[in-house]
């Protein structure tokens, strides 16, 4: 009886211990890496978020922008001809709308895409005069995959098109096509 008792005293064997760290190592390994599946999943979540917030900021910018872009002449220029003109990447109007301000007095606004890259400028227009030679100072302000423009005109016979060049001296087009991404918007112009 004796021997049983100095047994039941003497603590655990090695094996045990062994089996004890062996079980806790798991638990920890599955705890570290549900931990860091968690994490990696919130990280992508607020990146879609942020990548959401930026492309609504961007969607209302244009929207509000090309919305009320003005169908005047430019103001000591050469020439006459109403300052609206773009590409499939690039867009340049007046608005009396700007990024900075808010509403106030009517600037020139440009738009430029580059590798993705999405670019703003606004001067005022006393500032401006019709220069190719002169690049304007622009800023990034999100980055998408693509981005494109589309411009509602007329033919020559009258009909409704969309193209993908409008030349300065043309007026204001009809609507803008934008294309960000996979999602596509239609903005209205002064008609």
């Amino acid at each position: 009886m004796d021997s049983k008792r100095v047994r039941q005293n003497r603590g655990f064997t090695l094996i045990e211990v062994m089996v004890s760290f062996a079980i806790v190592a798991m638990i920890m390994t599955f705890m570290t890496s549900g931990l860091s599946v968690g994490l990696d999943t919130w990280e992508r979540g607020t990146g879609a978020i942020r990548d959401m917030e930026s492309r609504a900021s961007v969607e209302r910018l244009l929207r509000r922008q090309l919305a009320l872009a003005l169908n005047t002449e430019v103001a000591g220029a050469t020439e006459s001809f109403v300052l609206f003109e773009g590409d499939i990447h690039r867009l340049e109007f007046v608005a009396p709308y700007s990024l900075v301000d808010g509403s106030i007095e009517a600037r020139k606004i440009d738009y430029r895409i580059e590798g993705g890259r999405f670019d703003y400028g606004e001067r005022f227009l006393f500032d401006y005069r019709p220069d190719v030679s002169r690049p304007e100072e622009l800023q990034p302000l999100a980055t998408f995959s693509m981005v494109e423009f589309r411009y509602l005109g007329t033919d020559r016979n009258g009909e409704l098109e969309w193209t993908e060049e409008w030349e300065r001296g043309r007026g204001l087009p009809r609507a803008v096509q934008i294309r960000i991404d996979d999602d596509t918007m239609v903005v209205p112009m002064g008609y």
